[in-house]
């Protein structure tokens, strides 16, 4: 297993995107990595300096809100289904 990358730290640019995008972003590994994550990882400093709490932050809040949403949307269907269901009792 004694490969060499064609680039100067390219094995490292693998390793933070593999970080970044399934430790950070919690993204399933069969999945296809962003393509913004290998623009960003291309300049290390800019890498560095990401506000990866910020986004993380953001991301989790914006899945949190859709979680919410479906979940409320299946309650009013179910209540709805439950109402007829006892009308059609009586």
């Amino acid at each position: 297993m004694d490969r060499q990358f064609e680039q100067p730290k390219g094995g490292l640019k693998i390793a933070l995107v593999l970080i970044a995008n399934n430790v950070l972003l919690g993204q399933d590994l069969r999945r296809k990595v962003s393509l913004w994550l290998f623009a960003l990882v291309e300049d290390l400093e800019s890498f560095k300096s990401f506000p990866w709490g910020s986004y993380v932050y953001m991301m989790t809040i914006h899945y949190l809100r859709q979680g919410f949403r479906s979940a409320n949307a299946s309650r009013k269907v179910v209540a709805h289904y439950n109402l007829t269901v006892s009308i059609g009792q009586y």
